[in-house]
């Protein structure tokens, strides 16, 4: 993928001079230089792209520039993020529709000289936010993410790995930059997850200013979108919208404080891996306790590679009485939360469990074992 470096200077006749002489046959993507992070996302392209990279920021006089030097191109000016969303990624979910339709777009118009079409420009100043999400068959899929790839019992839900109510209960393979981050479990009934299950690995510091996003594929069993992305009335899950409350704010079941880098916890803003929690709740006893177990696999969860590893599972009880959230949402009457690692100096498994009621009232939570959360919140 070439590249070309433009000072921050760069003036109209330059652009147009350029674009003039520009192979038609090609994407040319013309972003700030802080944007290069975000480039590997048009990688599908392949050759067919050449970026040029203005040094330094784009202001207000820039953009004009831009947008009169593309006037008599058949060109998608894009300014902001949201923009880029509205107009592709929401019309071309994955790949290679992206791919496809912006074919299509450059062979709209025709090169004045015959041949190829006219290069398609299209100007980010803001970053892309390429996440992925995909609704698998089965729980196995994510496997990675358990203690010996095997999934926690969850009676009535998940048994022997197998889900018992495949059309209520979704397996969500968190994928984020084309990389499976986490693992969920969806109940579309409750419109919350039953668990979100993660390998701890250390943590980043500083909490991301991410974007809400929501699961196309679980609206449409059929659909072939793997990307998240803002949706205003979705049926099968929980928006932001639903979310409006005084007393309960969105917990997040794999928290970003527990995420390795900024990446992971960019991708655990999705509204499959929230809960309606109680405000006090998340941020007293809970939010404490997420610290302190956090510091606790930090110091003792080391594998035999001398490497932080941590298997984690954080689950929610649905409430049977408690009306839902905005008429929607299940409020959960409890959360749980549980981990087990290697501690090579001990050569031996440590595990530890917690849970607490989901109201501002619930005093510290209390480190309990594994066979304690299974016998206290067994069925009757």
């Amino acid at each position: 993928m070439p590249f070309e470096m433009l000072s921050s200077d760069v003036n109209i006749t330059y652009i147009t001079s350029f674009l003039t002489v520009a192979d038609p046959c090609h994407l040319y993507v013309l972003t700030a230089d802080h944007c290069h992070p975000f480039l590997p996302a048009l990688l599908v392209l392949g050759e067919a792209i050449h970026v040029v990279t203005l040094l330094g920021p784009i202001g207000a006089s820039k953009r004009c520039t831009a947008n009169h030097a593309l006037g008599w191109t058949n060109a998608l000016v894009v300014h902001t993020a949201d923009d880029f969303l509205d107009n592709i990624i929401q019309r071309t979910h994955t790949k290679y529709q992206l791919e496809s339709h912006l074919q299509l777009v450059m062979m709209s118009s025709h090169h004045p000289h015959g041949g190829c079409p006219l290069a398609l420009v299209i100007l980010l100043l803001v970053s892309m936010d390429p996440t992925a999400t995909e609704v698998v068959r089965s729980v196995s899929d994510c496997a990675k993410f358990f203690l010996e790839e095997t999934p926690p019992e969850i009676p009535g839900v998940l048994q022997h790995g197998t889900i018992q109510d495949q059309n209520r209960y979704k397996p969500i393979c968190q994928t984020f930059y084309n990389t499976r981050r986490f693992m969920t479990l969806y109940d579309t009934d409750k419109k919350i997850p039953v668990f979100s299950a993660y390998r701890y690995t250390g943590h980043t510091v500083d909490r991301p200013s991410a974007i809400w996003k929501g699961e196309p594929q679980l609206e449409t069993a059929t659909s072939t979108e793997v990307n998240m992305r803002k949706m205003k009335k979705p049926t099968h899950q929980a928006s932001l919208i639903d979310y409006k409350s005084k007393t309960y704010n969105k917990g997040h079941l794999f928290p970003s404080s527990h995420a390795s880098d900024k990446v992971v916890q960019e991708s655990t803003f999705t509204m499959t891996n929230a809960v309606p929690q109680d405000k006090t709740f998340n941020v007293g006893s809970w939010g404490r306790m997420e610290e302190n177990v956090k510091d606790r696999m930090d110091e003792l969860c080391y594998n035999q590679n001398d490497q932080i590893e941590a298997f984690v599972v954080t689950g929610a009880i649905p409430s049977a009485n408690t009306p839902p959230l905005n008429n929607k949402v299940n409020i959960p009457t409890i959360l749980w939360t549980a981990f087990c690692c290697f501690n090579k100096d001990s050569g031996k498994w440590l595990t530890s469990a917690h849970w607490g009621d989901n109201n501002a009232n619930t005093p510290r939570l209390e480190t309990k074992t594994l066979l304690q959360l299974r016998d206290t919140h067994r069925p009757a």
